[in-house]
């Protein structure tokens, strides 16, 4: 799906998939909205990279996220991460430049680098 003009995508419902890959959805300006399953455990790297319409994620039933997962992101108000994350990537929300607020999990004990990279808007970490 890299660079294509989808806008949407929905999974069937009982959808079983689990990883989101490397790259899968990267560079797909058009996308507005990804409801992934509860099944899914794992994003790969750079999985939703310049995402320029996406305002919001909801990646509370994943276990594992990559690096640069959201970067460049750069409509991306919203983000629910997992409560059991205990790191958040390199590069995870840089370039996210309207990003506001993160509620961020009790469990995060490592920030990699640039991982809000230039976050103009960031006001809070919840």
């Amino acid at each position: 799906f890299v660079n294509s003009g989808i806008r949407k995508v929905v999974f069937a419902a009982g959808s079983q998939c689990e990883k989101i890959g490397e790259q899968v959805f990267s560079g797909c300006n058009a996308l507005e909205s990804i409801d992934l399953p509860t099944s899914v455990n794992t994003i790969g790297d750079r999985a939703f990279l310049n995402f320029s319409s996406l305002k919001s994620l909801d990646l509370s039933m994943v276990e594992t996220i990559g690096i640069a997962v959201l970067s460049g992101c750069s409509e991306l108000k919203d983000i629910l991460l997992p409560k059991s994350i205990t790191e958040i990537g390199e590069r995870m929300f840089y370039g996210c430049s309207v990003l506001e607020t993160v509620a961020m999990p009790s469990s995060v004990t490592k920030i990699g680098k640039y991982a809000f990279g230039p976050a103009l808007r960031l006001r809070a970490f919840l």
